[in-house]
Protein backbone atom coordinates (compact mmCIF):
# COMPACT_ATOMS: atom_id res chain seq x y z
CA UNK A 1 0.00 0.00 0.00
CA UNK A 2 1.34 3.36 -1.02
CA UNK A 3 0.55 6.70 -0.03
CA UNK A 4 1.25 9.60 -1.79
CA UNK A 5 3.35 12.44 0.84
CA UNK A 6 4.37 14.76 -1.41
CA UNK A 7 4.42 15.18 -5.38
CA UNK A 8 6.61 12.33 -6.04
CA UNK A 9 7.02 11.25 -3.00
CA UNK A 10 5.92 8.08 -1.70
CA UNK A 11 5.67 6.56 1.82
CA UNK A 12 5.12 2.26 1.50
CA UNK A 13 4.13 1.13 4.81
CA UNK A 14 5.20 -2.28 3.73
CA UNK A 15 8.81 -1.34 2.89
CA UNK A 16 8.57 0.95 6.35
CA UNK A 17 7.62 -2.75 7.92
CA UNK A 18 10.36 -4.62 6.11
CA UNK A 19 13.26 -1.97 6.86
CA UNK A 20 12.64 -2.18 10.74
CA UNK A 21 12.17 -6.18 10.52
CA UNK A 22 15.23 -6.47 8.71
CA UNK A 23 16.84 -4.53 11.27
CA UNK A 24 15.81 -6.49 14.59
CA UNK A 25 18.47 -9.05 13.94
CA UNK A 26 21.07 -6.32 15.33
CA UNK A 27 18.72 -6.66 18.93
CA UNK A 28 19.54 -10.52 18.92
CA UNK A 29 23.03 -10.30 18.25
CA UNK A 30 23.31 -7.57 20.96
CA UNK A 31 21.77 -9.72 23.16
CA UNK A 32 24.09 -12.51 22.25
CA UNK A 33 26.98 -10.76 23.06
CA UNK A 34 25.56 -10.20 26.68
CA UNK A 35 24.66 -5.99 26.05
CA UNK A 36 22.32 -4.63 28.95
CA UNK A 37 18.75 -4.46 28.10
CA UNK A 38 18.58 -0.88 28.62
CA UNK A 39 21.37 -0.39 26.23
CA UNK A 40 19.25 -2.61 23.77
CA UNK A 41 16.32 -0.72 24.17
CA UNK A 42 18.32 2.62 23.46
CA UNK A 43 19.04 0.60 19.80
CA UNK A 44 15.39 -0.37 19.31
CA UNK A 45 14.03 3.09 20.02
CA UNK A 46 17.03 4.90 18.16
CA UNK A 47 16.89 2.24 14.93
CA UNK A 48 13.58 0.25 14.58
CA UNK A 49 11.50 2.32 16.03
CA UNK A 50 11.89 5.31 14.60
CA UNK A 51 11.42 4.07 11.36
CA UNK A 52 8.05 2.64 12.65
CA UNK A 53 6.98 6.20 13.44
CA UNK A 54 8.14 7.34 9.97
CA UNK A 55 6.04 9.85 8.41
CA UNK A 56 3.09 7.96 10.72
CA UNK A 57 1.10 11.52 10.67
CA UNK A 58 0.12 10.60 6.93
CA UNK A 59 -0.23 6.82 7.33
CA UNK A 60 -2.31 6.79 10.53
CA UNK A 61 -5.43 5.45 9.00
CA UNK A 62 -4.14 2.23 7.42
CA UNK A 63 -5.52 -1.00 7.12
CA UNK A 64 -5.90 -3.09 10.23
CA UNK A 65 -3.29 -6.07 8.87
CA UNK A 66 -0.97 -3.19 8.26
CA UNK A 67 -1.23 -2.17 11.66
CA UNK A 68 -1.24 -5.38 13.06
CA UNK A 69 2.39 -5.79 11.55
CA UNK A 70 3.93 -3.27 12.51
CA UNK A 71 2.56 -4.07 16.55
CA UNK A 72 4.35 -7.44 15.10
CA UNK A 73 7.96 -6.10 14.80
CA UNK A 74 7.22 -3.93 18.26
CA UNK A 75 6.29 -7.05 20.12
CA UNK A 76 9.40 -9.42 18.73
CA UNK A 77 11.86 -6.82 19.20
CA UNK A 78 10.29 -6.16 22.95
CA UNK A 79 10.33 -9.92 23.36
CA UNK A 80 14.08 -9.99 22.49
CA UNK A 81 15.00 -7.65 24.49
CA UNK A 82 12.79 -8.64 27.69
CA UNK A 83 12.27 -12.62 26.76
CA UNK A 84 10.49 -13.37 30.02
CA UNK A 85 7.88 -10.84 29.99
CA UNK A 86 4.80 -10.33 27.86
CA UNK A 87 4.14 -7.73 25.43
CA UNK A 88 2.34 -5.07 28.34
CA UNK A 89 5.17 -6.24 30.75
CA UNK A 90 8.17 -5.19 28.28
CA UNK A 91 6.07 -2.16 27.50
CA UNK A 92 6.19 -0.94 31.27
CA UNK A 93 9.58 -1.77 31.75
CA UNK A 94 10.88 -0.17 28.61
CA UNK A 95 8.59 2.86 29.59
CA UNK A 96 7.27 3.21 26.21
CA UNK A 97 3.96 2.98 24.62
CA UNK A 98 2.77 0.79 21.76
CA UNK A 99 3.13 1.96 18.44
CA UNK A 100 -0.38 2.29 17.75
CA UNK A 101 -0.89 4.73 20.94
CA UNK A 102 2.09 6.42 19.58
CA UNK A 103 1.07 6.92 15.98
CA UNK A 104 -2.43 8.35 17.39
CA UNK A 105 -0.18 10.94 19.82
CA UNK A 106 2.01 11.92 17.07
CA UNK A 107 -1.20 12.42 14.86
CA UNK A 108 -3.01 14.48 17.44
CA UNK A 109 0.02 16.80 18.02
CA UNK A 110 0.56 17.55 14.61
CA UNK A 111 -3.59 18.68 14.25
CA UNK A 112 -2.87 21.21 17.44
CA UNK A 113 0.03 22.69 15.83
CA UNK A 114 -2.09 23.27 12.98
CA UNK A 115 -4.75 24.36 14.52
CA UNK A 116 -3.06 26.43 17.29
CA UNK A 117 -2.78 30.21 15.75
CA UNK A 118 0.79 30.53 16.05
CA UNK A 119 0.67 28.09 13.32
CA UNK A 120 -0.83 30.80 10.97
CA UNK A 121 2.07 33.47 12.09
CA UNK A 122 4.54 31.53 10.50
CA UNK A 123 3.06 30.82 7.01
CA UNK A 124 3.19 34.70 6.43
Amino acid sequence: MSLLLFPGQFVDVQYVIAKAAKRLYALSLLKRAGVMPENVLKVYTCNIRSILEYAAQVWQDIPEYLSDAIKSIQRRALRTIFPNSCSKQALDKANLTSVVDRRIFICKNVMADVRSPASYDKIG
